[in-house]
């Protein structure tokens, strides 16, 4: 089975942290193949070497030229997130669901499209997360919760 390229939208701190969501979820890339980041800044070309990234552009000229891949938006503004997600989908993009392994569920937990899970976030039971929410490091979402779209816990939430 071929890897699923997938580009992470945002490189700065927050999108390189989802990065290494991704490789801890996928260390040999045998399903989810990391093309690069796409933002509409240019990132520090010296940190994205340190971490074998590139970048691949703007928005606009990823869209411009892209084909059938898939995407995680890297970006912690929940706004800014929910416009994206939509210019992405509307333009045949596929959101990507990562979960880190250190990440802990109970029964009953539904996930959304493009929710990020990062390292030793613990979900207990019946829990609901909508699309593109981000979960950061050490966050716990306990029984019975309801999280929106695009939502992002802070760190040890």
């Amino acid at each position: 089975m071929a890897s699923q390229e997938i580009v992470i939208v945002g490189a700065g701190g927050h999108g390189r942290e989802v990065l290494d969501v991704l490789r801890a979820q996928d260390p040999d890339c045998e399903t989810l193949k990391f093309a690069g980041f796409i933002s509409d800044d240019k990132p520090d070309p010296q940190i994205l070497a340190k971490i074998e990234a590139n970048w691949l552009g703007t928005v606009d000229d990823f869209l411009a030229n892209t084909n059938n891949m898939g995407f995680v938006i890297g970006i912690g503004d929940p706004a800014t997130r929910k416009d994206l997600a939509g210019r992405l989908e509307n333009q045949g993009l596929v959101p990507v669901t990562l979960i880190h392994p250190s990440a802990t569920f109970g029964s009953d937990v539904f996930l959304g499209v493009g929710v990020v899970i990062a390292a030793h976030v613990s979900v207990t039971t019946n829990v609901h997360i909508g699309d593109h929410s981000h979960l950061n490091l050490n966050s716990t979402v306990s029984h019975d919760c309801r999280i929106s779209h695009c939502v992002t816990l802070s760190p040890s939430c």
